[in-house]
């Protein structure tokens, strides 16, 4: 139990037991890396959502170009 003092920039703690600094640190430590890694992982899933949406509608468009009839006088006009 040794005690240690801190000073932050607008205010100094003495006589601070050190395993309550470093719970306190580990503390916000893990509680950083929740949140960077929750930022993460919402960014992720937003834009494989955003993806799957954009597939959808390039697969909707390609089967509607596959279901065009061609007219045999527009073929017969490319020919020429």
């Amino acid at each position: 139990m040794q005690s240690v003092s801190i000073d932050l920039f607008l205010q100094k703690f003495s006589n601070v037991p050190l395993s309550n600094v470093m719970l306190v640190a580990l503390a916000s430590g893990i509680f950083i890396g929740y949140v960077l890694a929750l930022s993460s992982i919402l960014a992720s899933k937003t834009e494989a959502r955003l993806n799957r949406n954009l597939n959808k509608k390039l697969n909707d468009e390609i089967n509607a170009l596959r279901n065009i009839s061609i007219e045999d006088e527009d073929y017969e006009d490319k020919k020429e």
